[in-house]
């Protein structure tokens, strides 16, 4: 049994294509085996002869031949596809067509509803309304030069030489560890420009900067009337020893509806980083110093080869590094502020009643109606040009498959 087993495993043995632990057992059964050691010698035998059999010679013009019938085949095929395609699935085509003519002649209606003035929202550009003038903003965006090779009181120098741990335990414990902070603020507020003036002051007083800002100028209806309010996000960078006392004061500024902050340690992998860097740099030396002994071409093109991957490494661990510094020196804190509308200066005449706002109700539903009404005949004659061939094409489907089926 184990012979038959094993000279199953022959023919992929002869031809090399036997996993190397199947082939080590094979060769020491074969070792003691004459019968399996014989049909080796037989399937060898064949494999010489197989080899050695010269190979009929090709029609001169087989080449031309194959690939015209493969073109006439793929004609066929296709139009035989696509046939069949057409008459599987002509009920859904049906339908697919029914749908893209009623969403052609909707689409005039529903660009009007987006556009309506009810739910349509202005946006302004960063810092609009007047809320900065072009010389501060630029002066807020411009974001300061900071020293990659030191960062927060422990240099990079240190963990390169192994010092890190020294001056971790010499200096403040908290202070010197890689700490990258981030917080989130939601403050509404009547004062929205005296808190968005507080804000911009405050950041470059600690000596941050505005990462970018996005104000928008939305609407509400209150008390029947239609009402601006502003809403601005913020991104703020912050010195991380200033974080805290930034924060805290963010909160104080109005209504807060949500924050949260938080604190990623990078430490040990910073560490590990800046390790893995020097023992790149130091192999990188090492491979300079092969080059200049380098004598033949393919031994200059291999050492290349390694010295630009080596190379590219440092490069892409530095860049990490880099951007790890300047969020570890620079916390981020995004602020949403929102612009509360003081209801007060809504509030409608003493002299307009129940019945008189009703009434004024009833007359703008009216109109709107009357509006909707006006786009929707407007959009129906506008889309006339694209509608009629679309319906000419249904019927012509239409009567088509109505006269297959009475055949």
């Amino acid at each position: 049994m184990n012979c038959q087993i094993y000279q199953s495993s022959i023919f992929a043995y002869v031809r090399d294509e036997l996993p190397q632990e199947e082939r080590t057992n094979l060769e020491l059964h074969i070792a003691s085996c004459k019968d399996c050691a014989e049909a080796l010698q037989v399937e060898r035998a064949i494999e010489n002869k197989l080899s050695n059999l010269p190979l009929a010679p090709l029609p001169d013009n087989f080449n031309s031949e194959l690939l015209g019938k493969l073109k006439q085949e793929n004609k066929t095929s296709a139009k035989k596809g696509a046939a069949q395609f057409v008459k599987r699935y002509q009920r859904q085509l049906i339908a697919l067509a029914a749908c893209l003519v009623l969403a052609i002649a909707l689409m005039p209606l529903i660009n009007n509803m987006l556009y309506d003035d009810y739910d349509m929202a202005k946006s302004e550009e960063s810092y609009g309304g007047g809320a900065l003038t072009p010389p501060l903003a630029n002066e807020m965006f411009e974001e300061p030069m900071t020293n990659n090779k030191e960062v927060n009181g422990t240099s990079r120098l240190a963990f390169d030489s192994g010092q890190a741990d020294d001056q971790l335990v010499k200096g403040d414990a908290l202070q010197q560890r890689k700490l990258i902070k981030r917080g989130v603020i939601s403050i509404d507020s009547e004062n929205y420009d005296a808190v968005f003036d507080d804000i911009t002051a405050l950041v470059k007083g600690v000596g941050g900067y505005i990462e970018n800002s996005n104000v928008s100028v939305n609407k509400k209806i209150i008390n029947s009337k239609r009402v601006d309010y502003r809403h601005c996000n913020m991104a703020l960078r912050i010195p991380q020893s200033e974080f805290d006392s930034v924060y805290n004061h963010l909160l104080t500024l109005g209504t807060t509806k949500h924050y949260e902050q938080s604190s990623e340690d990078i430490t040990n992998r910073y560490r590990d980083t800046v390790n893995e860097v020097a023992n790149l740099e130091v192999r990188e030396q090492a491979l300079r110093k092969i080059m200049d002994k380098a004598e033949s071409i393919s031994d200059v093109v291999t050492v290349e080869e390694e010295l630009s991957r080596v190379r590219g490494e440092i490069n892409n661990l530095s860049g990490t590094l880099q951007q790890w510094d300047r969020l570890v020196d620079l916390s981020t804190i995004q602020v949403n502020l929102v612009e509360i509308i003081d209801r007060s200066q809504t509030v409608q005449p003493i002299d307009d009643t129940l019945w008189s706002r009703a009434k004024q109700a009833f007359i703008v539903n009216l109109n709107r109606l009357i509006e909707a009404l006006e786009n929707v005949f407007i959009g129906i004659i506008g889309i006339l040009p694209m509608l009629i061939p679309l319906i000419i094409i249904v019927t012509i489907v239409l009567v088509v498959i109505k006269n297959r089926r009475k055949k």
